[in-house]
């Protein structure tokens, strides 16, 4: 069960690091004047990040040593890498929200305009009435057509007789009723399109929050929304760089080298003792009077 969970801990680590590497990596290749120099600077982010999450175990291997000027050093060194990743980190989950709260205010307004649109247009169409169906009123001005009133008068442009200007009255008012059938369809086509654009508008995250995490934050914290944004943004970024700063030396490296030294030392012990029986009555003497771990007082012989 310990190799799995450190195989776990270990695969954990390393997306931790993949991940903080990744932001330092987006971040800095902005930064540049030239894509050149961003990359220059990505480059840079990446071997940080790298050497960080490495530097706990330098440093544990230099205390287990008692090297402490190399200790100090990689404290030193460690503390910097750090805090150069945490900024790189803030500033990349910064602009992310930014950019994300920005594109959600963008949909909510163009959700707030469609729907301004669908009302008025719904509201023309009412106006309109019920029309018969287009194919019907065509059938309806063809028959007329056929009248000889309407032959005899050219289309209602010639002599007009009473008869005449009967069947041309119905005729122009069936043409009238085909335009508003007409103008009815198209605002129907027109409802269609437009709440299908509302539907795709909400899917795609046009709240009216646009930032609905920091909106919960500040109403629970007391909060504006911009400080609630902010508080979220270092939390993000102090969770991701202390996960690949730590993780991979708490699942791999806790008290290796202090392991490895003291098998060291009691195997040169052993060897001083069997080189030497005066060492080894003089040891045995020692082990009569210590001090163990548990803080107790223990007597021998």
């Amino acid at each position: 069960m310990q190799i799995v969970a450190t195989i776990i801990g270990a695969t954990a680590g390393f997306v931790f690091i993949a991940a903080s590497a990744a932001m330092n990596w987006m971040f800095m290749i902005a930064q540049g004047k030239t894509v050149l120099e961003g990359q220059v600077l990505g480059l840079v982010s990446i071997a940080i990040d790298v050497v960080k999450a490495l530097m706990p175990f330098f440093i544990g291997a230099a205390w287990a040593h008692r090297q402490w000027l190399r200790t100090l050093l990689g404290a030193s060194v460690f503390g910097l890498f750090f805090s150069f990743s945490l900024l790189s980190a803030l500033g990349f989950v910064a602009t992310n929200r930014g950019a994300v709260a920005n594109s959600r205010a963008a949909l909510s307004s163009q959700l707030e305009s469609a729907r301004k649109e669908l009302g008025e247009t719904e509201a023309r169409l009412a106006a309109l009435g019920m029309t018969k169906p287009e194919g019907e009123i065509d059938a309806d001005i063809a028959k007329l057509e056929q009248d000889r009133h309407w032959q005899s008068s050219k289309a209602c442009a010639g002599a007009n007789p009473r008869a005449t200007r009967q069947v041309c009255a119905r005729i122009f008012g069936l043409e009238a009723e085909l335009a508003r059938a007409q103008a009815t369809g198209e605002l129907r086509a027109r409802i269609d399109i437009l709440k299908q654009e509302i539907k795709s508008f909400q899917d795609r995250g046009a709240w009216e929050d646009k930032d609905p995490q920091a909106v919960f934050l500040a109403r629970f914290a007391g909060l504006e929304v911009s400080q609630a944004q902010q508080a979220l943004s270092v939390f993000i970024a102090a969770l991701v760089e202390v996960g690949a700063a730590s993780t991979l030396y708490l699942t791999l490296g806790s008290g290796a080298p202090v392991n490895r030294l003291r098998a060291r030392d009691i195997e040169a012990t052993e060897i001083k003792a069997e080189a030497n029986p005066r060492f080894e009555g003089d040891l045995q003497d020692e082990e009569r009077f210590r001090l163990p771990e548990s803080g107790r007082l223990l007597l021998f012989g």
